[in-house]
């Protein structure tokens, strides 16, 4: 529906609501708690009966009443709509948690087993997030979340059915036996009546359901225009994807102006309504095409006529289109996305069912660990649209394809006289392709660093700027026939082996010639590292630690940022990453309100929270530190593992998946280990994951998929069995005193408050701490909250009534 900058605020929304679960059981039996209006056999079917509808009557919010994302700063009516969002999706999983919570409260004794089941149960959603969506549609994987939910509704009622579940109270009256039986009943009834209409919407979805999209994404954009209609639409487990037909659609990125002819008409592809490529639809056979020897890319096939070329995600193919055109034997099209190459087949006027044309449905990361192939062009396409770098909104779409791990592995896949080819959008002031160039440098220098200043020939066109890297060094007539190939074209030199300041900045003139300054300037600084700390941006090399190319943004950019807030029509206006802080600014207050309010609430009442006074605050701050920890490891490894899994939803259904499952196993085995060796050995495990999945990588390369899934899974188990002791261990020690009814009253759901409330917090944290400093640096933070925990083991809460 949005952007890709606001799926990272997903977590928070779950942990958010399910820290109110805890705050809310905490309150009891406050007035302000809704849990004493049903009796305990209602509670199951009435919080299900919630979940249900909530999350159905959220999506809808989020459907018809969104917000604006271009004038939030402007608009003070945006943020307190995104505020709504979020809160209303927040609350299904304030019911979810209820329904866990209140558990653990009425039967600490069976905390762990409770705990275990609902990991385990997450963990199954993992793998169904995989499964329903291609098989459905996202549209109706959101009825199926509320179908499932109500159908814990009705496993809830037929333990009662069975007598499975507790009686009333044998000492309340009749009159109440017969106002909660009213209730029992109407509950059933509204119970069956939801699960109904779920079941119709799965079965005949109501077009009041369809996903509405941000008007600012390329899918609405096109579709304005007159006459455009959306020809396909499909699901698969990570995406939807569309094809647009409409006379409007003409994209060739980095065209010549000097092509006069009208280009070929065209679908568009988008992939969630982002990212619009071109089909390209042609007639004549592929060698009568002309607009291909007007785009940069054909500078490199000229010379190497009858090329064994590499296309690295070419979005609707244009970019293998070009390389046959220019001549190329044979060309193998890597696309991370199986759907988009698959309706490409549909679409592209047979370009995918050419002989010369292998596609591979895979990651160009995993596919090049595993290849011994050499090639004697790679070429990354560009596909991603045009993002101005001020805006900032954009600093949290990481991608593996533009690191400088990434960079050394196209190049290592060259034969000695290859090329490989690279393409970003011009960005103003230079930012976005000087920081490729500085990560093009980089990988050179530690391969073949005596020739990086002949290795290189870059030149914009007048929206584009592409990079021609041959490792071994471009000689005199490469560079020569490059330079011809630009002034035929009208493209300007940036760099290129001997350039002279009067050989740039010719046709697509500007007042300075700031690209090619800045080029020569990086190249011949001394130390990089200097040029880089003084640079307005931030242009380091992206690497597979910090993968967010993306992100430039520096601290000494504030005072420019500050000063045009509100005033740029852009996401957030402008100011992205201040957005970021605004929201773990205000994660961390309504964390410390869902900590505070029982708190308050209970002293109010004249009821004190004691422990002994050396360790007066251990279990708050113990289950604050496990939950800042689970997610500083749980979000970090679930990057880290894209880069072995190939697609994000893979790696999140493998990573959280498997975290959750050996969690909830290592719950059940709560009594049998020790709590402080099992801290231990956790932040110890957090402390050497990253090199392990480094070596699981690449003894791991030539797996076929589903291996690589199911060894990812497993390889998790060594640290998933340890994380699920904590929590449950934690509960039992507060119930260790005895005191029960003290206990119930507070402790646990104070703890599940907790914990749910630091989780929101380290969410929004470890996006952060990733952006700025690495998935080790927050590894690392994730080990240090649990080895603190391990200092600080919880201490039994009791209730006294306060003198």
């Amino acid at each position: 529906a949005q952007f890709h900058h606001f799926a990272f605020m997903l977590i928070s929304l779950g942990l958010l609501g399910s820290g109110a679960s805890g705050t809310i059981l905490a309150l009891r039996p406050s007035p302000l708690s809704p849990l004493p209006l049903l009796a305990r056999e209602e509670r199951g079917e009435g919080l299900a009966f919630g979940f249900s509808l909530s999350a159905i009557l959220g999506y809808l919010v989020l459907n018809y009443l969104p917000f604006d994302s271009f004038s939030i700063t402007w608009d003070s009516r945006q943020s307190w709509l995104l505020a709504f969002n979020f809160l209303v999706l927040a609350v299904p999983f304030l019911f979810s948690g209820l329904m866990v919570g209140a558990a653990l409260v009425e039967e600490p004794s069976r905390a762990h087993q409770l705990y275990a089941a609902n990991l385990i149960g997450s963990a199954a959603g993992c793998a169904l997030v995989v499964l329903v969506p291609p098989m459905i549609g996202g549209e109706r994987t959101v009825v199926f979340a509320a179908w499932l939910g109500a159908g814990a509704g009705v496993v809830s009622q037929s333990s009662i059915v069975s007598g499975q579940s507790s009686v009333i109270n044998d000492q309340s009256s009749a009159a109440s036996r017969h106002t909660l039986t009213t209730t029992h009943w109407s509950l059933i009834t509204a119970h069956g009546a939801l699960l109904t209409l779920l079941t119709l919407a799965l079965l005949f979805p109501p077009p009041f359901l369809t996903l509405r999209l941000s008007p600012y994404k390329p899918l609405a954009q096109a579709l304005l225009y007159p006459g455009a209609r959306i020809a396909l639409e499909r699901w698969s487990a990570s995406a939807r994807v569309n094809v647009v037909e409409s006379r409007g659609i003409r994209s060739l990125p980095g065209l010549s102006y000097t092509y006069l002819a009208p280009p070929p008409p065209q679908h568009g592809l988008a992939i969630d309504g982002d990212a619009l490529a071109p089909i390209t639809n042609y007639q004549s056979p592929i060698s009568d095409l002309d607009f291909p020897a007007y785009l940069p890319e054909s500078l490199a096939f000229a010379p190497r006529r009858g090329a064994n070329a590499l296309v690295i995600e070419p979005g609707g193919g244009l970019d293998v289109l070009v390389a046959l055109a220019s001549g190329a034997r044979h060309v193998t099209a890597l696309h991370g996305e199986p759907l988009a190459a698959e309706i490409i087949g549909e679409f592209g006027s047979g370009l995918y069912g050419d002989s010369r044309v292998t596609v591979v449905h895979e990651s160009a990361r995993t596919f090049l660990a595993r290849s011994a192939e050499r090639f004697d062009v790679v070429l990354l396409a560009l596909t991603d649209p045009y993002r101005p770098v001020t805006s900032g909104a954009y600093s949290l779409a990481e991608t593996y394809l533009l690191t400088e791990e990434a960079f050394g592995a196209y190049l290592d896949h060259l034969k000695p006289a290859g090329v490989f080819i690279v393409g970003r959008w011009l960005q103003s002031p230079p930012s976005e392709e000087l920081r490729l160039y500085a990560t093009i440098l980089a990988a050179l220098d530690k391969r073949q660093p005596a020739v990086s200043e002949r290795a290189v020939i870059a030149f914009r066109s007048f929206q584009t700027a592409t990079f021609f890297v041959k490792p071994g060094g471009f000689d005199g007539a490469e560079v020569a026939s490059a330079r011809a190939f630009a002034a035929s074209r009208r493209f300007d030199m940036m760099a290129a082996p001997g350039l002279r300041p009067d050989e740039v900045n010719l046709f697509n003139i500007l007042p300075q010639p700031v690209y090619s300054d800045a080029f020569t300037a990086l190249r011949t600084a001394s130390d990089r590292r200097v040029f880089f700390a003084a640079y307005p941006f931030d242009i380091r090399p992206a690497t597979d630690d910090r993968p967010f190319f993306f992100h430039l943004f520096k601290w000494s950019q504030t005072p420019a940022t500050l000063q045009t807030l509100g005033k740029t029509w852009q996401p957030f206006g402008g100011s992205g990453y201040f957005v970021l802080l605004a929201l773990l600014a205000l994660a961390s207050v309504l964390s410390a309100a869902l900590i505070a309010v029982p708190l308050v609430a209970r002293r109010v009442s004249r009821t004190t929270v004691h422990v002994s006074r050396a360790t007066r605050h251990s279990p708050l701050t113990y289950f604050a530190l496990i939950g800042f920890g689970f997610l500083l490891i749980e979000i970090p490894l679930a990057q880290r593992y894209v880069l072995y899994l190939g697609r994000p939803i893979y790696a999140l259904a493998a990573v959280l998946g498997g975290l959750l499952a050996f969690s909830g196993l290592g719950s059940l085995l709560t009594r049998r280990v020790p709590l402080r060796a099992a801290l231990i050995a956790i932040a110890g495990l957090a402390l050497i994951y990253s090199p392990f999945t480094r070596w699981l990588f690449e003894v791991g390369a030539g797996l076929p998929p589903w291996a690589r899934l199911i060894a990812a899974a497993l390889s998790l188990a060594p640290i998933g069995l340890p994380m699920g002791v904590p929590f449950a261990a934690g509960l039992a020690r507060l119930e260790g005193n005895g005191e029960n009814e003290g206990i119930k009253g507070t402790g646990i759901p104070l703890a599940w408050a907790v914990n749910g409330g630091a989780s929101v917090v380290s969410a929004v944290l470890a996006a952060i701490l990733a952006l700025s400093f690495g998935f080790n640096a927050v590894l690392a933070l994730g080990a240090a909250a649990y080895g603190l925990a391990a200092l600080t083991p919880p201490t039994p809460i009791r209730n006294e009534a306060s003198r």
